[in-house]
């Protein structure tokens, strides 16, 4: 009771509540109806969710050792809040605490179903199920709610798993005969003194030893009857197909996904489904028909695992599993599990861009024209490069580690490609051959290196260079004209020779410590061009001087600093090239 929780635990008051008969001796008994409520008819009971929310209201471990222990005990008391007791310390799931057992090993209930009694669903079941000697718990009125706890987990596979696991421990471990005789001698030891030479105990009456002996001789014949009650218990509530676990991991591009089923009758396989919009509808993407990995091998009391993997899922969105399984008459049924995933923002970076053949297209801060290649952040989230690695091997994936530093969402970074680390941390350890080779992005995963993004090329033409259609999607291809730092343009030339718009094309180094080289193209006809640059907040930075009557390809140089001539702090600044025609746009990053 209440003085033994606080003598015993030293906990203030407040700080738990105590259930017993039917009221809380401490705090708010209004807790333990929530949970009542969450488990009364009608709810998804067989739901991965509703388990979920259980587990967090109720620990489910001490509520079976607390259904075994009556089961066991063959029990004449304790049931539905009469001479129970159940303890919740601050925000904690309640646990059941077996208490008042006074009423045990009674010959009468030897054959009793005590778990289908506290199970039972109206009056009927409860007159029927009902032990030969009870004490408590008053007619079925009075305890339906506590008995919808055991029916609305008992719908559940997880539940139902997690009962028979225990089950199955206890029997064979601290409730098996030979412990609980045991447990019984050593407690007995310390009373058949007292017992024999009680003033009260009648002249009459037994030795201790022989009662003590009755009490073995009934725990071991209640033992002989109790795994057949859980079995039968278990049997009653089966379902066709009961799926106690499944579970949805990435590994580097791909998903895996796994399941485990307790019970399968008359299932010929399973449907994989998936869904990229937040569960709002499923596409199937494997069967049993095509898929060895998804045809059954489980049974009626033959327990399988499974597992499937997705190969090239879209992580760089949330996506979400389900599972259908197909009954021997090939009729598909749901299953109430979904299994959600969602991205990590490493997934929404792409090889974008790369040139294996520079000879005059863009030139590093060392004025040396390298191969370099463009990675682009194509997620809404900014992702950090940090355990990345480049590599033109995709055998050995480790090849050059990216610097820690983060990319923006939408930004892109210029790698040079020159086995020169000593120019700067953008410099990686290999070279890209014109004659083809390939390109790989990796990620450290558990004790491997797991693929992001990787392309196998052809041979490469001199200041050509390859691309995707769309920034971070879509084929590669040659682009009419290279792009390194900015989004990718793929204008054929028929379609350049049309072109009237201002363009800005590349800014490097980007991100650069110093100084910027910037590239642009001027139509013919425009008229007040004017390069300009902003910060973060939109304040013009610095203006650099634009020859507007000249057309065509056009280079600037900006020193890094701003109109007064002191170096601009770290941060992202807006490239504008504009004019009456439009406005191109650009972005470069500054570090200092």
């Amino acid at each position: 009771d209440k003085k033994w929780v606080e003598t015993t635990h030293e906990w203030a008051d407040d700080g738990y509540v105590l259930i017993k008969d039917h009221g809380a001796e401490a705090g708010d008994y209004g807790r333990w109806e929530e949970v009542l409520a969450g488990c009364r008819p009608p709810g998804d009971f067989t739901s991965h969710a509703w388990f979920q929310w259980l587990a967090g209201n109720l620990d489910p471990i001490a509520y079976i050792d607390w259904l075994m222990i009556n089961l066991c005990g063959e029990t004449a008391d304790n049931m539905h809040g009469k001479n129970m007791a159940l303890l919740q310390i601050g925000g904690a799931p309640f646990t059941f605490i077996t208490w008042d057992q006074d009423l045990l090993y009674q010959s009468q209930n030897r054959l009793a179903d005590h778990l289908s009694f506290y199970a039972s669903g109206d009056g009927a079941e409860f007159a029927a199920t009902r032990p030969p000697m009870w004490y408590s718990g008053g007619p079925w009125p009075f305890t339906f709610e506590w008995n919808n706890l055991l029916r609305a987990a008992m719908q559940n596979a997880e539940f139902k798993a997690l009962l028979r696991a225990r089950a199955d421990t206890l029997l064979a471990g601290p409730l098996s005969p030979a412990a609980m005789q045991t447990r019984l001698d050593h407690l007995a030891t310390d009373l058949e003194d007292e017992w024999n030479n009680h003033r009260l105990r009648w002249g009459h009456g037994a030795h201790f030893s022989y009662y003590r002996q009755s009490v073995h001789n009934q725990i071991a014949m209640r033992h002989a009857q109790v795994p057949g009650l859980v079995a039968d218990f278990l049997e009653t509530w089966a379902q066709p197909l009961e799926m106690s676990a499944f579970a949805a991991t990435a590994q580097g591009p791909d998903v895996r996904l796994s399941w485990h089923t307790e019970r399968e009758e008359d299932c010929a396989g399973y449907i994989l489904e998936r869904s990229e919009d937040a569960g709002a509808t499923f596409q199937i993407i494997a069967d049993h028909n095509t898929e060895p990995a998804l045809v059954a091998t489980g049974g009626v009391l033959l327990p399988a695992d499974y597992a499937f993997t997705d190969s090239g899922a879209p992580l760089d969105q949330s996506l979400a599993y389900r599972l259908r399984w197909v009954d021997g008459g090939g009729q598909s049924h749901g299953l109430p599990w979904v299994e959600e995933l969602f991205p990590d923002p490493v997934f929404s970076l792409r090889l974008n861009e790369f040139m294996a053949s520079n000879d005059t297209t863009i030139s590093d801060a060392f004025g040396e024209f390298d191969d370099w290649l463009e990675l682009h952040n194509a997620g809404a989230d900014t992702v950090s490069l940090a355990g990345l690695f480049l590599s033109d091997n995709l055998d050995n994936p480790t090849k050059w580690e990216l610097p820690a530093m983060d990319l923006a969402p939408g930004a892109f970074l210029l790698v040079w490609c020159d086995e020169d680390l000593a120019q700067g941390p953008l410099h990686a350890a290999f070279k890209l051959k014109a004659g083809g080779e390939e390109l790989g992005l990796f990620a450290r995963h558990d004790l491997d290196y797991a693929p992001i993004d990787t392309i196998v090329f052809g041979q490469q033409v001199a200041d050509v260079s390859w691309g995707r259609s769309s920034d971070g999607h879509g084929p590669w291809g040659p682009l009419a004209r290279p792009t390194p730092g900015m989004s990718n343009t793929a204008l054929s030339a028929a379609e350049e020779a049309r072109d009237t718009a201002l363009r800005l094309e590349a800014a490097w180094p980007n991100p650069s410590t110093g100084a910027v080289k910037i590239r642009g193209r001027l139509p013919h006809g425009v008229q007040g061009a004017r390069l300009r640059i902003y910060d973060v907040r939109g304040a013009l930075v610095r203006e650099l001087a634009t020859d507007g009557s000249a057309e065509g390809p056009r280079e600037w140089s900006w020193d890094g600093n701003d109109g007064t001539g002191h170096r601009v702090s770290t941060g992202m600044y807006l490239l504008r090239l504009e004019s009456a025609r439009g406005i191109s746009q650009g972005r470069v990053l500054m570090v200092r």
